[in-house]
């Protein structure tokens, strides 16, 4: 009965501890080296824990989600690890250690904790839904769910709920600045404004006569210049973004074209630059 218990013990603590193995010229690479046997192992558990937990349809997105999370593992901090064994043979050193899960987990969900903190405090430094839209979209919200998943996987009886929670709250917010951002768009040439419509579509948002953001555009026209065979044209394009009143975004375009076959192609080659330059400005707000 004793010996019962006693296997029970250590066969229970085991269940909440990782122990790895490693070698190496010193010291410090061995420890590493066991410490990546401990992250290998993680990348086992993430295998039979993602797909219960994100639902997944498919057995090719389990895959890509399962692969994603392991970029996140060199990302976790080692700490509070244990040395249970350690020497040296034939000019090698070996090492086993042993990392209490629960600690680990609880190092991650700190990690994890102090990242969701600093999103909510540059969210609350700003009132416009423009940039608080762009924060978000920067915060990269899907690497945020890989990291709970990876918390998941660290420690399975470890509650994400509260994360869970805010985490589902960040996208829901995503989502609703994008269906309440509207542009009015105003500028000098129509063949301008029709491409900067066809790109703001692109990006989900609607464009109203009288959004509450107003994306100004201003177009000054192509200079022409001809050298032997080849007809150059340049302009300069002025884009100024508000929201209520407020500047957001300012920017001065130089565009470049040219052509061979005549000068009246001209327009149609700046109109590509434009919109190449433009898909790069938007990107930094949208």
């Amino acid at each position: 009965m004793v010996l019962k218990f006693i296997l029970l013990y250590f066969f229970t603590i085991n269940l909440f501890a990782y122990q790895g193995e490693g070698e190496g010229k010193s010291r410090e690479e061995a420890i590493y080296s066991a410490l990546s046997d401990i992250a290998s192992q993680i990348s086992i558990s993430i295998d039979s824990t993602t797909v219960v937990n994100r639902r997944t349809s498919t057995e090719h997105y389990s895959r890509d989600i399962q692969s994603m999370i392991r970029v996140e593992l060199p990302k976790i901090v080692f700490r509070n690890y244990k040395i249970l064994e350690q020497g040296k043979k034939s000019s090698r050193y070996f090492v086993r250690l042993e990392i209490d899960s629960k600690l680990l987990a609880s190092s991650h969900a700190q990690a994890l904790t102090r990242r969701l903190n600093l999103l909510k405090q540059k969210l609350n430094s700003y009132s416009s839904i423009l940039k608080r839209y762009g924060i978000l979209k920067k915060a990269n919200i899907q690497q945020i769910w890989l990291s709970l998943e990876l918390l998941h996987a660290i420690d399975l009886n470890y509650n994400i709920d509260s994360f869970t929670k805010q985490i589902e709250q960040l996208t829901i917010d995503k989502s609703d600045y994008l269906k309440r951002l509207s542009f009015s768009i105003q500028s000098n040439n129509k063949e301008i404004k029709s491409v900067t419509n066809n790109i703001l579509s692109t990006k989900g948002v609607i464009g109203l006569s009288a959004g509450i953001i107003v994306l100004k555009i201003n177009f000054g026209g192509v200079e022409k210049s001809k050298i032997l065979a080849q007809y150059i044209g340049t302009s300069r394009v002025n884009i100024d973004i508000f929201e209520n009143g407020e500047l957001i975004l300012s920017q001065n375009l130089k565009l470049t074209a040219t052509s061979i076959i005549g000068e009246h192609y001209l327009f149609q080659n700046i109109l590509k630059d434009f919109e190449e330059k433009f898909q790069r400005v938007i990107e930094e707000v949208l």
